[in-house]
Order: structure tokens, then C-alpha cells, then sequence
């Protein structure tokens, strides 16, 4: 038998004391260091905004007072809200309306893009 084996019952009370101390030492200060190591400002916080900035070309296939559903040439539609505070422009660079938005027309909107996936039309291109 190894002489730093203790065979008696008070040797098995010691180890097993000290070693219930050494985990509860390792615990408290696994804990303490949770609440008091830095975390960088904003890790875990969420994107302010709900929206991103957003681009698309495509025609117009359908037109509502407010709203436009525009089908890029990848096949894909997307439905786009405007307000009066959206800026409408021809492609020369002349002042356009939402009259002059109309079913078959070409138009570059810029926006955001939502969560709800309409794309809020800041400005509006037409071409």
C-alpha cells in the first residue's frame, strides 16, 4: 500500500473535507467572477431599429393609394409603401407624383427594408 494513502477513517474525513472545501472555493469564486468581469457595452442588446437600409429595381405590377408591389427582374415581388414625404423623381432628375407611379413603369426605390418585409419607400425613381 502507498505510505500517502491513509487507510484510517479520520485520514478519509480529512481528504474528503478538504476537498469539499477546495469545490465550494472553486464554485463561489467561478460565481463572483461571473458578476464582476466585464461585459462590453451593447453584447447582448438588440439592433435599435427594426428596419435596414434597403435598394430594388423592378416594375410596377400593381398599384394602391400608399403602396406599390414592384417584381424584380430575379422574379421577386415585393410590396413598397410610400407617404408624401417620399421623394419621387424621374430619371432625368425632374419632379415626379404618385400619379406618375403606374402599372408597367420601371422604378429604383430606396428605403428601408421592414420586418415585416414591405420596403418603406424614401425615395422613388422612375425610369
Amino acid at each position: 500500500m502507498s505510505p500517502h494513502v491513509s487507510t484510517s477513517w479520520h485520514g478519509y474525513r480529512r481528504s474528503r473535507a478538504r476537498y469539499r472545501r477546495r469545490t465550494r472555493l472553486i464554485f463561489a469564486l467561478g460565481i463572483s467572477l461571473a458578476f464582476v468581469a466585464p461585459v462590453p457595452h451593447g453584447t447582448w442588446a438588440q439592433p435599435s431599429s427594426e428596419e435596414t437600409n434597403f435598394t430594388l429595381e423592378g416594375k410596377i405590377t400593381e398599384v394602391q393609394p400608399g403602396r406599390l408591389t414592384v417584381n424584380t427582374e430575379g422574379k421577386i415581388i415585393f410590396h413598397v409603401t410610400h407617404t408624401e414625404k417620399t421623394e419621387i423623381r424621374h430619371r432625368d432628375g425632374s419632379s415626379g407624383s404618385a400619379e406618375d407611379l403606374k402599372v408597367g413603369v420601371r422604378v429604383r426605390v430606396e428605403g428601408r427594408l421592414a420586418e415585416s418585409g414591405e420596403v418603406v419607400g424614401q425615395r422613388i425613381e422612375l425610369e
